[in-house]
């Protein structure tokens, strides 16, 4: 189990790497719908610097 820093709790995921990290944009549209818009802007953001930083 991972409690990422979003309070997010991970119980035995293919996207956990050495149970430390989460690849991919964990999304509870279920319980925390209101900040799905703001997770996506701010992953976005994230891969568009990872990209660019790439090159």
């Amino acid at each position: 189990m991972v409690i990422g820093p979003e309070k997010n709790i991970v119980i035995n995921s293919k996207a956990l790497k050495n149970k430390d990290y989460f690849h991919g944009l964990p999304i509870d549209q279920d319980n925390e719908e209101e900040l799905t818009v703001g997770r996506l802007e701010k992953w976005a953001e994230q891969l568009k610097n990872e990209i660019i930083n790439d090159f």
